[in-house]
C-alpha cells in the first residue's frame, strides 16, 4: 500500500512540475525569437501600433555587383543557353569516348553565367 501511495505522490508531483514548467519554456522560446517593437511612420500622428518583428538583423549575402555583371554577359553557353552546333561539328565518336562533347567544352567559358534556379525567397 505504501508503494502505491508513494507512486501516486510522485506522479502528482511530476504532473505539477510539468504543468508549471512546460508552458513557461514554450513562452520563453517564443519571446526569445521575437521582440515587441513600436512602429509608426515619421511625420504622422503617433498611433501606438505594436507589431511582432524578428529581433535579429538579417545579412544580405547577395553579391549584387557580380549578379549585375553576370546578367550583362553575352556569348555561347551564357545564361544556360544551348551551344549551337553545325552539322559538320557533330561528332558522336568523341562523345562516346569521353562522355561529353569535347569540342563544345573547349569553346564555352569555364566561368560562364548560369541562371539562378532557386526559389525567389
Amino acid at each position: 500500500m505504501k508503494r502505491r501511495q508513494k507512486r501516486v505522490l510522485q506522479m502528482a508531483f511530476l504532473f505539477m512540475v510539468a504543468l508549471i514548467f512546460l508552458p513557461n519554456v514554450g513562452l520563453w522560446s517564443m519571446y526569445r525569437e521575437k521582440s515587441l517593437m513600436k512602429s509608426h511612420e515619421p511625420g504622422e500622428q503617433v498611433i501606438h501600433i505594436y507589431t511582432w518583428t524578428d529581433g535579429l538583423r538579417r545579412r544580405d549575402w547577395h553579391d549584387n555587383e557580380s549578379i549585375r555583371k553576370d546578367s550583362q554577359r553575352v556569348g555561347k553557353g551564357e545564361h544556360g543557353k544551348p551551344y549551337p552546333l553545325a552539322e559538320d561539328e557533330c561528332d558522336d565518336s568523341v562523345y562516346k569516348e569521353n562522355g561529353f562533347n569535347i569540342y563544345v567544352s573547349n569553346n564555352i567559358a569555364l566561368d560562364r553565367s548560369l541562371p539562378d534556379i532557386r526559389h525567389p525567397k
